[in-house]
C-alpha cells in the first residue's frame, strides 16, 4: 500500500488495503495506510473506522497520533496537542520511549511551522534522546531562531553516532541551522 501511495496510485493502494481487509491482516501499519486511503480521500467515516480498529489494540497511540496530525492539518492547533499529549503518555506507558521520542520531535516540527515557538524548549527538555530526537528537536530549535541549543543537539547526535561522518539527519538539521542562523543574523 505505501508504495502504490507514495507513488500517488490511490486506487491500487485502495485495492491492496481491500485485499488486507478481506485476509483479516490486524496490523497496526495496514490500519495506518487505511487511515492515510481514508483521509486522502475525504472520508471521515474511514478515518473514524480505522482510528477505532487502531485504538483496540496495544499499541494504540498510534492511531492517536493519526488525530494528532489530522486535527493539525485540519488548523485545529488546541486538539491537535491534546492528541499529541495523550499519545506520548500512550506510548510512555506502554514502553515505547523511541516512538514517544518521535512524537515528541513531530510535536516540536509542528510547532515551529506554525510560529509556537515559546512552546518548543519545554517540548525540547523531557523526552528520549535519540537521533530521531534530537534531530527533528534541532530543525525545530533552528526555525524558531535558537541556534545555539539547536547546534547543541547536533552535537549530542555526533557524540551518540561517532563512527557516522555526517548523519544524514543529522545533516539536514545542520543545514537548516546554518540556513537559519544567516537568515536571523545576516550580517553577522
Amino acid at each position: 500500500m505505501q508504495s502504490f501511495m507514495g507513488l500517488g496510485r490511490f486506487a491500487e493502494a485502495k485495492d491492496v488495503s481491500e485485499q488486507a481487509q478481506r485476509q483479516n491482516l490486524n496490523a497496526t501499519q495496514v490500519h495506518t495506510h487505511m487511515y492515510q486511503l481514508a483521509f486522502v480521500d475525504g472520508n471521515t467515516a474511514g478515518d473514524a473506522a480505522a482510528t477505532r480498529l487502531g485504538a483496540s489494540k496495544p499499541d494504540e497511540y498510534v492511531a492517536i497520533n493519526w488525530q494528532s496530525q489530522t486535527a493539525a492539518f485540519l488548523g485545529q492547533w488546541r486538539r491537535s496537542q491534546d492528541f499529541t499529549r495523550s499519545a506520548i503518555e500512550l506510548a510512555t506507558r506502554g514502553d515505547a520511549k523511541e516512538v514517544a521520542a518521535q512524537y515528541t520531535a513531530e510535536a516540536a516540527l509542528r510547532d515551529a511551522i506554525f510560529s509556537q515557538c515559546s512552546q518548543i524548549k519545554a517540548i525540547t527538555s523531557g523526552s528520549e534522546r535519540n537521533t530521531l530526537f534530537l534531530t527533528g528537536g534541532a530543525i525545530a530549535l533552528a526555525l524558531c531562531g535558537d541556534v545555539g541549543q539547536a547546534q547543541s543537539f547536533i552535537d549530542e547526535v555526533s557524540k551518540q553516532r561517532p563512527n557516522d561522518k555526517q548523519p544524514s539527519d543529522c545533516h539536514t538539521a545542520n543545514c537548516l541551522v546554518h540556513h537559519e542562523y544567516w537568515y536571523v543574523h545576516p550580517l553577522a
